[in-house]
Formats: structure tokens, sequence, C-alpha cells
């Protein structure tokens, strides 16, 4: 299951490339995001490590986030590594793509959940909520748009 989501953000690709590849960053309009810690080298690139922390309702989740691609400032992939409970493995991959549209950006982004550790059930229900529901939160394209239109 993927969860695809666009918006146009009127700030230079290179603005919104720090805010999607810094992992200091990335807390600020991603809320569930409470902590990230350098495996190595503490700025971004490609095939650099970090231990995140998502907080999902009042559960915690650990992985290990890496840069996958980074191809700067057009595209880069996350991918996101952990372990169930039961310890059973999951990966979960998150695309961004930049495409300049004069002084505006347009931002892709791709959500694939299809190794995620939800139950084969639950992913019907998820893609019907994230496509045809309402959101309790802001989402957070949105907030990243907020953001970088204030830098």
């Amino acid at each position: 299951m993927k969860l695809r989501s666009k918006i146009t953000i009127n700030a230079a690709p290179e603005t919104i490339w720090a805010l999607i590849a810094e992992p200091d960053l990335i807390a600020q309009w991603n809320p569930k995001l409470v902590a990230a810690t350098p495996d190595g080298p503490k700025e971004a690139g490609f095939g650099h490590s970090y231990q995140f922390t998502f907080r999902m309702t009042k559960r915690e989740s650990h992985c290990q986030a890496t840069l996958t691609r980074f191809d700067h400032p057009k595209s880069l992939t996350w991918d996101y590594h952990g372990t169930t409970e039961q310890g059973t493995p999951w990966t979960v991959q998150d695309q961004f793509t930049l495409d300049a549209k004069g002084p505006s950006t347009r931002v892709s982004r791709c959500l694939d959940l299809s190794r995620a550790p939800l139950p084969g059930w639950a992913k019907p229900i998820v893609w019907l909520i994230t496509t045809f529901g309402k959101p309790v939160d802001t989402p957070q394209l949105e907030e990243l748009k907020r953001l970088a239109e204030s830098l």
C-alpha cells in the first residue's frame, strides 16, 4: 500500500530540501518524529543513518532511518527499518520528489507501507481513511509548506 500526496510550496527546492533531509528539521513539520540520533556524521547524505523515534498515538516506535536516495535537490528517500514487539522485521519507505515550477516547488511524497507492521485487514482501512477521510491534525505536507514559506 502506497500513500501518495502532493503540494505546491512557494519556496525554492533548496529551502525544502533542507527541511526533508535534516532530521532536526523534519521534526519541525512532522510532529510524530520525537527523536533523531545520527549513527555517524550528523549532516545528511547518501547512506547516512539515524535512530528515529516516532510517537504514534501513545506508543513510541524506534527504527533505523537511512537515506537510500540523495539526489540534491530533486529526490530523496528515507528507508525506516524496525522490528515489531513479536520480532518481525518491517520497512517503510518515504520518498520525496521536488520539481521547481518558477518561484514555487511541487513536492510529491510517496509513503510505501507495503512492508509496514500493519495487519492485512488494516491496510485497506488506512487507505480509505487517508484517501477520503478528514484529517484530525494538519497534514504533514501542509506543515512542511507552512514552515518552508515562513523561512
